[in-house]
């Protein structure tokens, strides 16, 4: 009996511990939100330094 489990366990294992479609689809899903995300961080940071630099140049420019 106990063989018999083992093989079958043996003979299922891959679809035993796939995960199924649904959260492969989930799992790409939440990795390009994550993705995105990061890019967005960049951009919004990108962004605040060239305002303090346009902001710096025309203080800059003020001055002179």
């Amino acid at each position: 009996m106990l063989s018999r489990w083992k093989q079958e366990f043996v003979e299922r294992a891959g679809e035993i511990f796939e995960q199924p479609k649904e959260l492969q689809d989930k799992d790409a899903w939440l990795a390009e939100l994550e993705r995105m995300v990061g890019r967005l961080t960049m951009q919004a940071e990108l962004s605040k330094k060239a305002v303090g630099y346009a902001n710096w140049l025309h203080k800059n420019s003020e001055e002179s």
